[in-house]
């Protein structure tokens, strides 16, 4: 049998050291490889990240998610304001001729804002939501 180098006996003599996470997939970093719950590879560079067979998955903050729900209702919202142009056009194009407003257009008119007082009602939840369960509970239509 042949005898250890010195780096062979100084690997032996050193606890092995790993990427590991613990129970909820969290990352623990590097740690003696009895204190992980899984052995994984490395997270990426940047972003929150979480293990999930088979690999690292995003895990937003609580901020994070806010935003991306605030993101999508900003779009609704916007695509709502599109729609304001016609009926908005024929009211003011009927009063300029001094004819009574289209009821049709001002019923539009008024569908089109009471979307968008309930979607900026959902903005102001989901801005004031205390955590992801109640972030999760915030329902809205586009």
């Amino acid at each position: 049998m042949q005898a250890l180098t010195p780096e062979q006996a100084a690997a032996i003599d050193t606890p092995h050291v790993v990427w590991g996470v613990d129970a909820d997939g969290l990352p623990l970093g590097l740690v003696p490889a009895d204190e992980a719950f899984a052995i994984v590879g490395p997270p990426p560079a940047t972003g929150a990240w979480r293990w999930a067979f088979p690999g690292w998955a995003p895990n937003p903050s609580l901020d994070d998610m806010k935003q991306a729900e605030v993101d999508q209702i900003d779009a609704a919202l916007a695509a709502r304001d599109l729609q304001v142009t016609r009926p908005a056009g024929e009211i003011a194009q009927a009063l300029a001729l001094g004819q009574a407003a289209l009821a049709p257009a001002i019923a539009k008119l008024q569908e089109v804002n009471a979307a968008k007082d309930a979607l900026r009602s959902a903005r102001a939840a989901v801005l004031a939501a205390p955590d992801a369960a109640a972030l999760a509970a915030i329902t809205w239509t586009p």
